[in-house]
């Protein structure tokens, strides 16, 4: 057993110390505790079957299957944490790939990963935030744990499933409407642009810092190689031996991580900041950290005008502008088209938000929902703005106010009418020279109406025998 221990590849400090059996505690979350041993050819299966969300929450929770790992004894307590972590080798299996990773072709299974085949795909356990628990990320589905090995000189260990809220998923869905709804805003901000260009411009100095650093590097190794004798041999065999033997790489990396905290603690930021000058007791600190902020200030005010002056719309035409009326009534100017560099970064920006709406949950019919009602939500928007349109349309008058009788309404017409033309026969009387202001044929009317008569005559219509009559045109 001890011989396979050790050529199976996925830890490290398990060659360098006696092998003995080992064994798990499983608190499922309906029954009694079971006690399962572990072994590399006989790995303790757990299957989520009783630590599932249920079927509504499954789309914004994720599976975690959780294991407390009892205190570590011997030389392996004073590297508790690679020894939690890089020892206990564990592999998930899973349900196959989703719908989307399916639709996606070669793509979709170079993206997604494949862990349905039985004995799964090891994965590396991550400590729980606020504690000393190791957990195993699973879909809301859940799946199959095999525990091939525990942390050497652990008094004991147990495992149970949990389910938590994903804050990814919230973070995802709003990044994913931002991007889909503000796609055409974000291309078309100078601030947006300038944005770009400042963060572009300093990947694009940390990428120069990177290649600086392999370039030092290279040159130091033709010097080693220069003039250490077999210095070429002596650098590949030492790398060799850091891949090849685990124990050898957990040394180098457990002294580099004891190392590293110390000689922070002891030269801080502070500590670089207030170095002086020996000599004339400058502040070398201090001007260095200037420099260099100053530096990185000046490249990201050159990135960002760079990119508002490639992202820049034509500018506005001045004059006379043509122009169309749409078919709502508004006025709509012909301006220049946008350029092709923001429709681009527009289209960028959408296809992102669509991305990431079609994978924020863990169920991909919520995800398909999401998006779909994310593209059609001002169709969405419309059809329920007409609905209550419709719905205030339909009142009537009497709701309003109260409604009265046709005979009723015909005698107070006529009533005010005859009160106004009495009015207005009186003014006339009283203002003889009105009647010179109108036109001559309505003058006489105006005559008989000053003198009581009708102001206006009901044409006579004289009887005619339409088979006795005879008609001729001269």
């Amino acid at each position: 057993m001890c011989k396979g221990l050790s050529c199976l590849g996925f830890g490290s400090l398990a060659t360098a110390v006696a092998c003995s059996a080992q064994s798990i505690e499983f608190r499922p979350a309906h029954g009694e505790p079971e006690e399962h041993p572990v072994s590399r050819d006989n790995p303790a299966k757990l299957h989520c079957d009783s630590g599932l969300p249920p079927l509504w929450a499954q789309p914004l929770t994720q599976v975690s299957f959780r294991i407390q790992v009892g205190s570590i004894s011997g030389d392996v307590e004073r590297r508790s944490w690679w020894a939690r972590t890089n020892t206990l080798q564990v592999s998930v299996q899973t349900a196959p790939p989703g719908l989307i990773c399916q639709c996606l072709g070669p793509v979709g299974r170079a993206v997604c990963k494949d862990c349905s085949q039985s004995g799964g795909c090891p994965v590396r356990p991550r400590t729980v935030v606020g504690s000393q628990d190791l957990a195993v990320k699973l879909p809301p589905r859940g799946g199959f744990v095999y525990i091939h090995q525990l942390p050497e000189g652990a008094s004991r260990s147990v495992a149970f499933w949990e389910w938590t809220l994903d804050p990814a998923v919230f973070f995802s869905l709003f990044l994913g409407l931002v991007l889909v709804w503000g796609s055409q805003p974000l291309s078309e901000s100078a601030a947006f642009h300038a944005g770009i260009g400042g963060v572009a411009s300093l990947a694009s100095l940390g990428v120069i810092v990177l290649m600086l650093c392999i370039w030092i590097i290279r040159s130091a190794k033709g010097t080693v190689y220069g003039t250490i004798p077999f210095g070429r041999s002596i650098t590949t065999l030492l790398g060799a031996i850091v891949v090849a033997v685990p124990a050898a790489r957990d040394y180098v990396i457990e002294t580099s991580m004891r190392w590293l905290p110390d000689w922070l603690s002891a030269r801080d930021w502070s500590w670089w900041i207030a170095l002086r000058d020996p000599w004339l007791d400058l502040p070398v600190g201090w001007l260095v950290f200037l420099a260099v902020a100053a530096t990185c200030c000046r490249i990201v005010v050159l990135g960002a005008n760079f990119s508002v002056r490639q992202f820049a719309s034509a500018p506005d035409p001045e004059g006379p502008v043509d122009f169309f009326i749409d078919s709502d009534g508004r006025r709509v100017d012909r301006l220049p088209s946008a350029p092709i560099s923001q429709k681009m970064l527009g289209w960028l920006l959408w296809s992102a938000g669509c991305s990431l709406l079609l994978s924020c949950t863990h169920s991909d019919v919520c995800n398909f929902v999401i998006l779909a009602l994310t593209l059609a939500w001002d169709r969405i928007q419309h059809v329920l703005w007409s609905m209550m349109m419709k719905a205030e349309s339909s009142a009537k008058p009497e709701h309003f106010r109260t409604l009265i009788s046709q005979e009723a309404m015909q005698r107070q017409a006529s009533a005010h009418t005859e009160k106004h033309l009495a009015q207005l026969q009186r003014h006339l009387a009283a203002n003889p020279s009105l009647v010179r202001s109108v036109r001559d044929e309505g003058e006489l009317r105006l005559r008989r109406f000053m003198a009581g008569e009708p102001h206006a005559r009901i044409p006579v219509e004289y009887a005619v025998d339409k088979e006795t009559s005879r008609c001729c045109i001269l």
